[in-house]
């Protein structure tokens, strides 16, 4: 009898581990590959390449934006930081965040060869920002925003390409009237700041 009991126990506990071990046991992580339509946008000026960023700098203040991430994440209210924006921005849209130089180091990497000048700007705003990204939290892999300031390769003037801001912010989420609308406000103030420094 007693050996009948210790058997019962021990299948009971068997299970009992079993059961544990396939609880505790965490999920596989998934992949997911989901296509969608995005449009290019590309600005095509005869102006040099050195006028396009020197107009680009001024309208996003860089100087001026190059101390204020640390301002930003020192301030300890919304009114220190939004009032940082104003100083920065100075009643324009965008703050320059960084910027990736291409040719720099690609003539590093092979000083022989010729390379076109191309720079990669990384611009945004917190304010437009706040009134996107907790409406869909998605839209935070496209902000802040990038541009390419591309040089021709016959030297003839300068390309400016990025991707279309409503093609690509929340492309699953149009029926949110209110984040559309806000999307659309981030997507002409970028065509408004580069209809501005293309302008021959």
């Amino acid at each position: 009898m007693i050996s009948k009991v210790l058997t019962a126990a021990l299948i009971a506990s068997s299970f009992l581990l079993g059961s544990c071990a396939s609880a505790a046991k965490p999920k596989a992580a998934r992949k997911t590959l989901t296509p969608y339509v995005a449009q290019l946008a590309e600005y095509t000026t005869p102006l040099p390449y050195a006028t396009v960023i020197e107009r680009l700098d001024a309208e996003v203040n860089k100087t001026g934006s190059l101390t204020f991430a640390n301002q930003w994440h020192a301030a300890k209210t919304k009114e220190q930081q939004t009032a940082l924006i104003a100083d920065v921005t100075q009643g324009r849209n965008f703050l320059y965040f960084y910027e990736n130089n291409h040719r720099a180091w690609m003539d590093i990497y092979d000083p022989s060869t010729p390379h076109l000048s191309a720079t990669t700007y990384t611009l945004g705003n917190p304010n437009f920002a706040f009134g996107i990204v907790p409406l869909d939290y998605t839209t935070g892999l496209h902000i802040p925003l990038k541009f390419l300031i591309l040089e021709e390769e016959d030297h003839s003037g300068t390309r400016v390409i990025f991707q279309q801001q409503s093609s690509v912010l929340a492309p699953f989420n149009k029926r949110n009237v209110e984040l559309q609308k806000h999307i659309k406000d981030l997507e002409n103030a970028a065509f408004a700041l580069f209809d501005k420094v293309t302008a021959p």
